[in-house]
């Protein structure tokens, strides 16, 4: 039986936000690639492409930071379930569910990723927050092709994999590192670097 080909997957990403995601990642080009190339695909060779074991924690995806680290363990659970979901049932309103949770639980940990990125004082906070609130763009766009098509959840699944791998590896890690190199810092320096100085008004 022939192949039919569902709705297409065209992230915005790859159009009104390329330029954006170059300028706050080099390797973005390469995350693109494979998101325009998943687009021509069938959600059934999409399916082949992914396994269980892509939703294993592994430790090269670890920042250094504990809390963060735990955050995207529990993406990669979610992933997993909804996964196996597709795997198992055809159940489209099982699936939209596990979505839309998946969608809440990544956009409260989003907001508390920032406010430890804040308190730390990270440079890139600003190119952070602009990552997360694309992803949360994306993912709110496909949820909604996907409760009225009922198409591409495949493609989603592995979008976000796709996403997370980079995220993870690059953004994420840039922190952890930050977050080691400020530990290393005398407490008493941070705070006299911190305090406003009348003589330069900053």
């Amino acid at each position: 039986m022939k192949e039919v080909r569902e709705m297409n997957f065209d992230c915005i990403w790859t159009e009104r936000y390329r330029a954006e995601l170059k300028e706050m990642d080099p390797d973005s080009e390469r995350f693109l690639r494979v998101v325009k190339h998943m687009s021509s695909l069938t959600n059934e060779t999409v399916m082949r492409m992914l396994s269980e074991g892509h939703f294993a924690w592994n430790e090269r995806y670890a920042t250094g930071v504990a809390k963060i680290d735990r955050h995207h363990k529990k993406r990669l659970r979610m992933m997993q379930k909804i996964y196996l979901t597709l795997c198992q049932s055809a159940d489209h309103s099982r699936v939209d569910k596990l979505l839309r949770k998946f969608r809440q639980s990544l956009q409260k940990q989003f907001q508390a990723e920032e406010r430890l990125m804040r308190r730390s004082g990270l440079p890139s906070l600003a190119e952070q927050e602009k990552d997360h609130r694309l992803l949360l763009a994306e993912l709110d766009k496909h949820i909604e092709a996907l409760q009225r098509s009922q198409g591409a959840a495949p493609k989603l699944l592995y979008f976000l994999l796709q996403w997370f791998l980079k995220h993870s590896t690059s953004n994420d890690r840039e922190f952890g590192a930050y977050m080691r190199q400020q530990s290393r810092v005398p407490r008493s320096l941070v705070t006299l670097f911190r305090r406003k100085s009348p003589a330069f008004g900053c």
